[in-house]
């Protein structure tokens, strides 16, 4: 479950549709406001995807904290996955709130995605890597008895 979140937040299916939603200007364009930029279909697709695909990255983040609180193993990292999904959060509070510093908060929001997945993917890397050698150690020593 955690994994379809992902895929359906703003780190996932929002990037993958980017290429779709293209805004009628830039807020960095002279004379560019938000109600402008938005009012296109693609300005209206940015808008809608982005505050549900933070909303579902934000879920993501609970998500997974809880169920790695219940795994062997991954308890350890629960809290900084709930830790992660509090700061996504903040970072799409602090871009509603702070207009002017939107595009800011919008790739901080991104990188911290990006480092929060990639983060992720390495640690079930090492994990599955470490499954898969004590299991061919476990049944090498099955074979021998």
């Amino acid at each position: 479950m955690g994994s379809i979140l992902l895929t359906l937040s703003v780190a996932g299916l929002g990037d993958l549709l980017t290429p779709f939603e293209r805004v009628a200007c830039r807020m960095a364009d002279p004379g560019c406001t938000t109600t402008r930029m938005i009012s296109n279909s693609g300005g209206t697709l940015d808008n809608t995807m982005t505050s549900i695909g933070l909303l579902v990255l934000v879920l993501a983040g609970f998500f997974l904290a809880h169920a790695m609180r219940r795994v062997p193993g991954w308890q350890s990292w629960a809290w900084p996955a709930r830790g992660t999904g509090i700061l996504f959060l903040a970072l799409g509070a602090a871009d509603v709130l702070a207009p002017s510093l939107s595009g800011l908060f919008e790739r901080l929001l991104a990188a911290a995605a990006a480092a929060a997945i990639a983060a992720l993917a390495i640690g079930i890397l090492r994990r599955s890597r470490s499954t898969n050698g004590s299991e061919t150690g476990h049944l090498a020593k099955a074979a021998e008895l």
